[in-house]
């Protein structure tokens, strides 16, 4: 029973140090996610608007994300429909946060 005991705590302290890592690597890379929202490729604003977006459903990255904030406002009125899609999305879900 010990031993069970001491794998669970054991597995409990890895997953935390995992999602830790994980987070701080997330975190770290906003900025420069933001940064690309405004690059003349198409398929790269795409790509960092839909990750903006995908980062705004976790609460846990809502603080770090309010930055770009203005970015995002922009990519609203973005010429390909699928950025603006992402915009709305990433808009939508940060909401709640916004004062």
């Amino acid at each position: 029973m010990t031993e069970l005991a001491v794998h669970s705590v054991s597995h409990d302290t890895a997953k935390s140090e995992i999602y830790s890592v994980f987070h701080d690597a997330m975190k770290a890379g906003i900025p420069q996610i933001v940064e690309m929202l405004g690059d003349s490729d198409r398929e790269l604003r795409e790509s960092s608007t839909r990750t903006f977006g995908r980062l705004a459903d976790h609460a846990v990255f809502h603080n770090a994300l309010k930055a770009g904030i203005p970015q995002i406002t922009e990519m609203l009125g973005d010429s390909d429909r699928e950025v603006r899609q992402s915009a709305t999305h990433a808009l939508g879900t940060l909401a709640p946060a916004l004062p």
